[in-house]
């Protein structure tokens, strides 16, 4: 069961716990990384093993790192606590807390260095008599010199206002166990009692606390969310002793107001505009328990989730928020422990749509075998990628059963709209292809699972708001996770990514993304790795002059310094070591304009697609411009919306897809019927569902919407029939020609909605009659469904069909192996394609074949067991035709040759003969034949194991001076014999008569052998002694040596070769008879295989070589290959020649040649070293046109792979007006940039460099440039961009022209148009920044026409071109419309933005209106007299909304505090002039208030004041945001993390050292305290629309893992 991950400190949640939330949705909670004290002592050496570029020492860079060491001496706490004090931007402070990790600490320190890190003081405070003991710290986000202790063990408080400087001690009656300030309103803080379970509230920074409802017991509570509560409102959860609970809201602190939202729920969390909970249930049908999920969104009443109707037979048991924002959540609900599936909501609705089946989710209590969750929080594989919305990251696990399901990682680009699998690099770290490809194999990277898994503790994902685009992670390649992961890189959202360092690794981002550090995890180091090009490069710098042990690395909040603080231990201390690292001098100069470029994911994506229907452009530092970008920089975005299209859409509720791209249709179960009201009627209408949704956040207009679109259904009353027909014959078309589809039905068919649908992605609609044609052109081969929908308003009826789309067959030959078979040899027979050029599949063939079993598949493996001419017939057909191919063959006999028997001795006859002359291989056994001249049976011996080389045998036990008779046959792999071969006859020797010679002895010695024997015992003499020998599988290359006498009775053999075996015998002559002694057998020393001779190689082409050699004298098995330098056998083979593949281009090989036997093996060759030849050159990197000194220059890099030597580099134009300027075609191969001459001012050049090798060419990469102008004016404005519209203002921004030539200053001219029609006068605004907003003469639903012009000391440049073109926004229906008349001069548009932000401020106040319902604020008159500025009001959501005023209200009380007193802008009082009632155009409310501004210094009141509301409603967006994440939480955005080093084999919780402030624990778990966001120091300001959150910029080998 899940656990509620909002009840965690110190509180037993129990089992009844069954909603958790992802802990990016809730507020700070430290991050625990355990580790053990001592590790392993493996060295650091990722970069000597990689040929990326690496850089070693080097005093150029080396000396401009400042490191600062500092140790807490004599510190054994295991638990610590960071904060940086101040902003961002102008405290040096950093305070750290130390504790045990108990529950209960028993002690404390606290530290506070004023010089960022450098030196640490012990700050002592004393509770009363006592020393005091502190559980956490926490600061205040109102006010970031504010800071809070809690003393659980003293029941105190201590505070400072002072950034710590000073300390107050307030004691308490209760225990303080979890701090929680308010997020906007200073002093003002609850407190939770968790023993006792009480609630109590300070609103003077904790001097006094007062109980709230002491009735109750509080399990849990929330701060209101800002901008969707008041001020005051919280939350409180509490138990009611029956296993539920209770949950109550107030705006007092529940004194007299008190709201109950549900007395009998289990959990409850809430989320910026949502809360959830859960209760429990009974299923009505199958009467098991159940879990009902209920969401308010924007405090609306809650609403059950409402699941796929295909779950409804099964128990939901667990429930997870995994997202949540803009109207929608991402829920992940576990039906089963095998069936958990992750859905999206439907825009401010409880239906849920199926996103991502198996999503991998896991808790303790769904996984009850898993010992290693024990004490982990539940948690799922699910992250977004910060900085670029829509896009997530997740596991997927396969299907089967659990504990054994293989975990796969998937990315979705359109928010779960579709998932694709994770593109693998197609080069490892060391520069070799990867051979890893899509689908079988992927990238994986590693997430909580990875992080919490043990032997495993991967560093998870990390990605960063102010660094778009770059994310940095461990994973590897395969079918699925594995426990062995390397570090990857990907800069461009996840699209492509790079193998940058081996192994495991704690990263970090610094400077905006322009800096990325690593250093070693789970190893003692020295050192840190770190890159400021994206990878390009990577340098190692040490840091300690002994290992240490690191533990986590943090940078301060925002990732926009370039300090980074390295946590660690030494390898044989107890005290915690900080690394203070400052990579500022090492960057350089801060970076200029020129150093940025523009960025977005669309052109990674390389399609037409957008991401959620918007091209946004980021600027970036480009990877080639060294310098320090710096805290004050703010990063432009522009936002353009694009056309929809299919990805742009989600599959509806109760639909869904099979795969990415293909339709959304019905799941099982569904019919039409459950879309049509209850209450439709025929003649009435319905909203129509074609099966999609837009995704909630997709900016797209027009394009295909109408498509996707719910459309207006008449209800149905009749039935319709409809089908297809199709101009294919037999519904069968050859690929690339044209087939028209018909619809037909039985009925009249008139004013019909046709949607058209082909299984290949192609779609057409239109409106028609019966006969509407579609028109297809199939590209691919293949099985095609053609489904027509058509909708007249009764509803939808669908007809399907099927075409087959084939190529004609031709270009086929039928080949087989081998060439030159034998009797009983197996042979393969496969149709393949004659000509690369054409590109037929002959997968999507049928074949029949003349012999064996028919296969229907394009090859045939059999065999023959007769010899002979054979013929094999194919015949190959498709839906197009048929056609046949032939194959005709010998097949050959296996009868051997040239056999012999040669008698041995009275009892033993050897029989010797030739292979079949044929092919090694092809021989499996022998079967010898003999029998006496006096038998009649054969006695038959099979002779080998398979794949034989054996030709001889010795047949024993014979009887003596008999005739023997002997026929050998040939047995093929395959069974098969072969016809016998002629008979040989022989006689055995016989018996002795006279005695042969005795005691007969062998000594080998090297190559020789001395033979020594007695003379024969008897009174014969004999004549003279015989020595025959031979080789003991060489019966018929007999030898013979004689002596020289009878006297001598012994010889020596020379020439014997070294390690075989070998037979003789002493032959004994007599004056008329011979005498033989026994055999005898011996082997000689050393190896029988001799060394090979002449080995040499030679290049085939890139990639391949070959390799000959000369056989050894003796026969050998085979050969084995090795590669010199891996000593690794990359083949082995059988002939004297092997031929090796898939090596690199322009490499040299070494390889070695070692041959073998069954028993045996010889020495390896000497190396030969092969070079491959040269293969074509990667494109050139980085190409770009930069300008210098007034002329364009282009730039590049060089190839990532030469793959060998460059000789120049093509430049080629695409102009012809060119062809005069002189422009070179080629440089050399040192050269990376081409100064190009004075072009045509502001026209838009294409141009291509082309890297040109020996004897190949690189594809080429292109550019385009922009010539500007020299004569001192600037250049032209390029990528003008509307930003935002709204109703009465644009919002624009701009790329600066990349030529300013000093100063530069804007005009912006806009004006009505029509078309390209200009309308009324031009209206013209001037600024000095790179965005403006527009609102002087703008009118709500109205077109403008728009260009901007840089302008400098020396004049206009050219205008922006084309005209920009942008449309207001339409008030809502309903909405009323309230106009202020300013009477004025003085009156700043340039401060409108502020202003604007101020006055709604106001109105809220006065009116006690919700925010959102004020949804625009422009001016609407403006000239020398006087200034009209309007609001639109929104109506309630509910007309029973009674807590909401009504738009009538709201201008009742506008009206009424005009005409009464005075209306307040800011601290400015103002004098109503009366109101005048104004006819109100489309039925909307116009009233007219005049205000007079009491001069300028009334004025600059106003500004500073709206100024500041304007950072206070930036503040409360933020807390909006991110106020669920007060909670205990695993959070990567917060400024309170932890650092556990305990045991090894304790489980990680979390990622990585976050971007905040740190704790670090040696104790195992502790006490996990609220944390407080730092606002002001986690937020880069800009220019948002204040209604939209997601606008504001944040800083922050058996290896598989089955679950």
């Amino acid at each position: 069961m899940l656990w509620l991950l909002l009840c965690l400190l110190a509180i037993s949640c129990g089992d009844s716990k069954r909603l958790a939330v992802h802990p990016r949705e809730k507020n700070r909670r430290p991050l625990e990384i355990k580790s053990a004290l001592k590790d392993s002592s493996a060295s650091d050496d990722a970069h000597k093993r990689s040929k990326r570029g690496y850089y070693d020492h080097d005093e150029d860079w080396d000396n401009k790192i400042n490191i600062t060491k500092s140790i807490l001496t004599g510190d054994r706490h295991g638990t610590a606590y960071v904060e940086w004090g101040g902003t961002k931007k102008n405290s040096d402070v950093i305070i750290i807390l130390t504790k045990d990790s108990s529950p209960v600490p028993t002690d404390s320190t606290l530290y506070i260095s004023t010089d960022y890190g450098k030196n640490f003081n012990i700050k002592k405070i004393m509770v009363g008599n006592n020393a005091a003991v502190f559980n956490y710290i926490y600061q205040s986000l109102s006010n970031h010199q504010q800071f809070m202790l809690n003393d659980i063990v003293n029941k105190a408080v201590a505070v400072s206002e002072d950034e710590g400087r000073t300390w107050q001690v307030y004691a308490t009656d209760f225990t303080p166990s979890i701090i929680d300030h308010h997020p906007k309103i200073q002093n003002l803080l609850l407190a939770h009692d968790l023993p006792k379970r009480k609630l109590y509230v300070s609103q003077n920074f904790g001097k006094t606390f007062t109980a709230i409802r002491p009735d109750l017991n509080v399990v849990d509570f929330y701060w209101g969310t800002t901008s969707y509560d008041r001020d005051n409102t919280a939350f409180l959860v509490a138990d009611n002793g029956d296993g539920t609970q209770a949950i109550y809201t107030s705006d007092d602190f529940f004194k007299t107001d008190t709201t109950i939202i549900d007395t009998a729920a289990n959990q409850f969390a809430v989320i910026d505009e949502f809360y959830f909970y859960v209760k429990n249930s009974t299923h009505k049908d199958h009467g098991f328990n159940d879990l009902d999920l209920f969401i308010s969104f924007d405090r609306s009443h809650p609403v059950k989730a409402n699941f796929p109707p295909h779950l409804s037979g099964f128990a939901t048991t667990e429930f997870y928020i995994a997202d949540a924002g803009l109207g929608q959540v991402f829920v992940i609900a576990s039906h089963l422990e095998n069936m958990t599936n992750l859905y999206v909501s439907e825009h401010k609705t409880g239906n849920m749509v199926l996103s991502l089946e198996r999503i991998l989710f896991a808790n303790k209590a769904t996984y009850d075998t898993i010992s290693w969750m024990d004490g982990i929080e539940p948690f799922a594989d699910f992250q977004a990628i910060e900085g670029l919305p829509g896009v997530f990251i997740a596991s997927q696990l396969d299907i089967g059963r659990v504990g054994h399901r293989p975990i796969h990682t998937v990315m979705t680009y359109n928010k779960g709209g579709t998932w694709q699998s994770v593109q693998p690099p197609k080069y490892d770290r060391n520069g070799d292809p990867t051979e890893c490809f899509l689908p079988e194999c992927a990238l994986h990277i590693s997430l909580m699972f990875g992080s919490n898994l043990p032997n495993a503790k991967h560093t998870p994902l990390l990605t960063r708001e102010n660094a778009p685009g770059l994310i940095i992670a461990s994973g590897n390649l395969g079918y699925s996770h594995s426990m062995i992961n390397d570090l990857f890189m990907s800069t461009d959202g996840g699209v492509e990514w790079e193998e940058v360092l081996g192994g495991q690794y704690h990263y970090q981002i610094l400077d905006h993304g322009g800096l990325v550090v690593a250093v070693r995890r789970g190893q003692l180091t020295d050192s840190l790795m770190f890159t400021h090009d994206e990878g390009g490069k990577w340098y190692k710098k040490q840091i300690s002059n002994s290992n240490v042990t690191v533990y986590g690395l943090i940078t301060e909040p925002g990732e926009i310094t370039s300090v980074i603080n390295v946590y660690a231990m030494e390898e044989n201390g107890m005290e915690w070591v900080i690394f203070t690292i400052d990579f500022k001098e090492f960057l350089g100069d801060k970076c200029r304009r020129s150093d940025f470029t523009y960025w977005s994911i669309r052109d990674e994506l390389k399609s037409t697609e957008c991401v959620l229907g918007k091209d946004t452009r980021y600027e970036r530092k480009r990877p080639s411009s060294h310098c320090y970008i710096g805290p004050e920089y703010n990063r432009t975005l522009s936002e353009k919306p694009c056309p929809c299209q299919a990805s742009d859409f989600e599959c509806d509720f109760l639909y869904s897809r099979e795969n990415a791209g293909d339709p959304c249709i019905m799941m099982e179960g569904v019919s039409e019927d459950w879309f049509i009201p209850d209450s439709c009627s025929p003649g009435q209408t319905y909203n129509r569902s074609m099966g999609y949704l837009k995704i909630e956040g997709d900016k797209c207009t027009g394009g295909e919407e109408s498509l996707f679109s719910y459309r207006k259904a008449k209800c149905p009353d009749t039935n319709l029939t409809l089908s297809i027909s199709m101009s294919a014959k037999n519904k069968a078309v050859q690929r690339g020609t044209p087939v028209v589809f018909t619809a037909t039905s039985d009925d009249y068919l008139d004013d019909v909605y046709f949607l058209w649908y082909i299984n290949d992605n192609s779609t057409f609609s239109g409106i028609g009659s019966n006969g509407m044609t579609f028109k297809h052109t199939f590209d691919k081969a293949g099985a095609y469904v053609v489904t027509l929908t058509a909708n007249n308003g009764a509803g939808p009826v669908v007809a399907m069909d099927m075409i087959q789309v084939d190529d004609p067959i031709t270009s086929l030959k039928l080949q087989y192996e081998p060439v030159d078979p034998a009797v009983g040899e197996g042979m393969i027979f496969i149709i393949t394609s004659d000509d690369n050029s054409v590109s037929i599949d002959v997968s999507r063939l049928s074949y029949h074949w003349s012999v064996g079993t028919d296969s229907y598949l394009p090859l045939l493996l059999t065999s023959f067991d007769t010899a002979g001419r054979k013929t094999v017939t194919v015949t190959v057909s498709n839906s197009l035709g048929s056609k046949n191919f032939t194959a005709s063959f010998v097949v050959n006999d296996l009868t051997v040759t040239n056999v012999k028997a040669i008698p041995v001795s009275s009892k033993s006859i050897q029989v010797v003969w030739d292979p079949p002359v044929l092919r090694p291989g092809v021989v499996d056994t022998y079967t010898l034949k003999y029998r006496s001249d006096i038998d009649t049976t054969w006695t038959m011996v099979r002779i080998g194991g398979g794949n034989t080389t054996q030709t001889n045998y010795q047949a024993n036990n014979l009887e003596d001076d008999t005739l023997y008779d002997f026929i050998v046959l040939t047995i093929s792999p395959g069974g098969a014999s072969s016809e016998a071969s002629e008979v040989v006859s022989v006689k055995t020797l016989p018996l002795n008569s006279l005695n042969p010679a005795t005691a007969v002895t062998v000594v080998p010695s090297g190559k020789k052998a001395k033979v020594s024997w007695k003379a024969p015992p008897g009174k014969s003499s004999p004549t003279s002694y015989v020595v025959q020998y031979w080789m003991s599988d060489r019966f018929n290359e007999i030898k013979s040596q004689s002596t020289s006498s009878t006297s001598v009775t012994s010889t020596t053999l020379n020439g014997l070769i070294p390690g075989a075996s070998y037979t003789l015998r002493v032959l004994t002559r007599y004056p008329n008879q011979d005498s033989y002694s026994d055999p005898t057998h011996f082997q000689v020393e050393g190896s029988e295989i001799g060394d090979l001779q002449e080995v040499r190689g030679y290049p085939v082409n890139s990639t391949t070589v070959v390799i000959v050699w000369d056989r050894p004298a003796v026969a050998v098995d085979g050969f084995h290959i090795y590669n010199s330098t891996t000593n690794r056998v990359v083949t082995t083979v059988t002939e004297d020649t092997a031929e090796i593949s898939g090596l690199l281009p322009y490499t040299s090989y070494s390889f070695q040649v070692q041959p073998y036997t069954r028993n045996d093996v010889g020495k390896k060759s000497d190396p030969v070293v092969i070079r491959t030849d040269v293969g074509v050159p990667d494109p050139v990197r980085q190409l770009d046109c930069l300008q210098k000194n007034g002329l364009p220059v282009l730039t590049w890099q060089k190839p990532k792979r030469t793959n060998g030597p460059i000789s120049k580099y093509l430049i080629k134009y695409y102009d012809d007006s060119l062809s005069d300027k002189g422009i070179v075609p080629f440089v050399n191969s040192e050269t990376f940039s081409l100064t190009l001459p004075q072009l045509e001012l502001y026209k838009e050049f294409k141009f291509s460099v082309t890297a040109q090798g020996l004897d190949y060419t690189s594809e080429s990469s292109f550019t385009k440039c922009v010539s500007e102008s020299s004569a001192g004016t600037p250049g032209q404005v390029r990528e003008v961009y509307l930003k935002e519209p709204h109703l009465a203002s644009l919002d624009l921004m701009w790329r600066p022209p990349p030529l300013a030539q000093g100063e530069i200053t804007y005009e912006i001219r806009y004006y009505i148009a029509e078309g390209d029609t200009k309308i009324g006068m031009e209206h013209v605004a001037t600024t000095s920044d790179t965005s403006i907003t527009l609102s002087e003469g703008i009118s709500p639903s109205t077109e403008y026409g728009i260009t901007i012009t840089a302008k400098n000391k020396n004049g206009l440049g050219p205008p922006s071109s084309p005209v920009t073109k942008a449309v207001t926004l339409t008030p809502p229906i309903g909405s009323l419309e309230y106009e202020f008349k300013f009477k004025t001069s003085d009156f700043k548009k340039n401060n409108f933005v502020n202003f604007a932000n101020a006055l709604k401020e106001e109105i809220v106040q006065v009116t006690k209106v919700s925010r959102h319902r004020l949804v625009g604020v422009g001016i609407t008159h403006s000239d020398t007299s006087d200034t009209k500025v309007a609001v639109w009001i929104t109506p309630r959501d509910t007309p029973d909304d009674t807590k909401e005023p009504s738009s009538e209200a709201v201008i009742a009380a506008l009206d009424s505090k005009i005409k009464k007193s005075e209306f307040v802008v800011g601290l400015a009082k103002a004098t109503s002039g009366g109101v005048d009632h104004i006819a109100a155009n489309k039925g909307s409310h116009h009233d007219v208030a005049e205000i007079v501004i009491p001069g300028i210094c009334g004025l600059l009141v106003v500004v500073l004041v709206a100024g500041l509301l304007y950072y206070r409603n930036r503040y409360q967006q933020v807390l909006r945001r991110y106020s669920f994440r007060s909670r205990y939480a695993n959070d990567d955005n917060d400024d309170v993390n932890m650092i556990e080093c305990a045991d090894e084999g304790e489980a990680i919780t979390s990622s990585d050292l976050g971007r905040g402030a740190l704790a670090i624990s040696s104790e195992g778990s502790s006490q996990r305290p609220r944390g407080i966001k730092n606002f002001f120091e986690r937020f880069n300001y800009t220019q948002v629309d204040q209604n939209d959150p997601d606008e504001l910029i944040d800083d922050d080998e058996e290896h598989l893992l089955p679950l």
